[in-house]
């Protein structure tokens, strides 16, 4: 049964079984406060790049960001950070992941005169390019790779940006967990779907009695499960009955373990209730998609000034969504764990398509009830591809419209439920070309010779107002490297 059936969406699954990571060209790496002499010498180290020229790599924490008259005279500072990696339903978040800088990235500016350089990262994650002319109205671009990971770029940018790219790790991160599998008990039927996530190491089980999940070795791990009863109404809302909840801790372990789960404890829940309206153009395509709810604790934020949160577990549900009188919006009720360590929660509404096509609202902090007046986004209609199903050309431009100017989009190129590769454009933006990749052979061998599947999504930060992030999805559309 697709998670969708109990008011779990797109958008929360993507968060789970992706990287959910962004390149935030606007924000600051965490280490940016610290207080350098300023003469002019630090940090400049000369190193070889497989693949890449001899480059410098001038690593001062100040950008200058000037694209003053002077000939030459511009220079651009970016900052590459790893993020974490996904595979499937086994995807897990270290409890410790600090958003590491990553030396040794190999970083391509692609200038607004048309040349390309490339420098490799320092031991902080910086390079900056020098001496370069920002002409009156060009762009610049640039991408990042290293060995062991995919690839992320930003694109559109001009004289006063500082990106931060955020590379994803490749690979299955599984393979450090310790699979622990066992049998729940004393459920009230055994036909009910049963759902188990964790606190604090990630991850995700859906399915039936017997169940598998993936914790980290010699840490012991606290999980959340529940029975429910899903069904649809026919207003196309949910009505959810949950049988039973619990909160166990098991481990720690190093080895394959068999641990039983018991539903005799419970857990102490709470419930809220509230609303969230629709746009009120009656031709807007987020009447016609299916609404959820829910309460998530998430790992802790990326730097990324546009980012998707990255869903450590779920201790919340939707027990009833149901359309409002007027059709203009949502009420919705939602159960939840009390008595959880929820500095890290947030709340998810979303609407969502057949396909992977979204828009979600994410809240800090556990579920409040209440009205909800942020405003959901309309994810973006595609003009090219015109058709979604033929495999578009990677390197020639995709286009969209939107309802809305004050969101950046970002294009995610895909491995199935992995990314690859994120793509983030310029505030406002309607167009986006995917760069180059390095000259790095790993760089050009990250997507293959298939066409992978992309998406095109719209994001929006409101620090002001209650909403952490609103963010929209296309469905998903196929790309080819030539």
């Amino acid at each position: 049964m697709d998670l969708r059936s109990v008011g779990l969406g797109v958008s929360v699954a993507f968060a789970w079984l992706t990287t959910g990571f962004a390149c935030g060209e606007h924000a600051i790496a965490a280490d940016d406060a610290a207080e350098r002499d300023g003469s002019p010498d630090d940090n400049v180290v000369d190193m070889e790049t497989d693949g890449a020229p001899e480059a410098v790599a001038d690593v001062d924490a100040e950008t200058d960001g000037d694209g003053g008259g002077d000939a030459g005279a511009g220079s651009l500072t970016v900052t590459i950070l790893a993020s974490p990696g996904s595979w499937g339903v086994s995807w897990r978040v270290r409890a410790d992941w600090e958003w590491a800088p990553v030396e040794g990235a190999l970083v391509a500016f692609d200038l607004p005169d048309g040349e390309r350089r490339e420098l490799t990262a320092a031991a902080d994650g910086r390079v900056t390019f020098r001496d370069f002319d920002w002409l009156p109205g060009a762009e610049a671009a640039v991408t990042a790779w290293a060995d062991g990971f995919g690839l992320a770029s930003a694109v559109g940018i001009g004289p006063e940006s500082s990106p931060v790219l955020l590379l994803p790790t490749l690979g299955d991160p599984s393979a450090e967990g310790v699979e622990v599998s066992g049998t729940f008990q004393n459920f009230t039927d055994m036909m009910n779907s049963f759902l188990l996530t964790s606190r604090d190491c990630g991850g995700l089980f859906w399915g039936g009695i017997d169940w598998t999940f993936m914790v980290p070795p010699g840490t012991a791990a606290e999980l959340i499960g529940f029975e429910i009863l899903p069904a649809s109404r026919p207003d196309g809302g949910r009505e959810n009955t949950i049988l039973g909840w619990l909160v166990q801790e098991v481990g720690p372990f190093t080895e394959p373990a068999v641990v039983d789960l018991d539903f005799a404890g419970g857990a102490s829940t709470t419930r809220v209730s509230g609303s969230f309206r629709l746009p009120a153009r009656m031709d807007s395509p987020l009447r016609e998609l299916v609404p959820g709810c829910s309460a998530v604790l998430v790992h802790r934020p990326n730097p990324g000034a546009v980012f998707t949160p990255i869903v450590k577990g779920v201790f919340g549900f939707a027990t009833t969504i149901a359309r409002r009188i007027d059709g203009a919006g949502w009420d919705y009720e939602l159960e939840y764990v009390t008595g959880l360590d929820t500095t890290a929660a947030s709340t998810w509404f979303e609407l969502h398509g057949n396909g992977d096509e979204y828009s979600a609202l994410v809240l800090p902090g556990p579920p409040a009830g209440g009205t909800l007046d942020c405003e959901f986004i309309e994810p973006a209609s595609l003009v090219r591809p015109a058709d979604p199903s033929r495999p578009h050309p990677l390197h020639e431009q995709i286009t969209w419209t939107s309802a809305r100017s004050d969101v950046t989009p970002v294009v995610a190129i895909l491995d199935g439920p992995a990314c690859l590769w994120w793509v983030e454009g310029p505030p406002g933006a309607t167009s986006l070309t995917v760069p180059r990749t390095p000259s790095a052979p790993g760089a050009r061998a990250v997507l293959g010779a298939e066409a992978r599947s992309a998406r095109v999504e719209l994001q929006a930060l409101d620090g002001d107002g209650e909403c952490i992030v609103a963010h929209a999805s296309t469905d998903t559309f196929l790309l080819v490297a030539p």
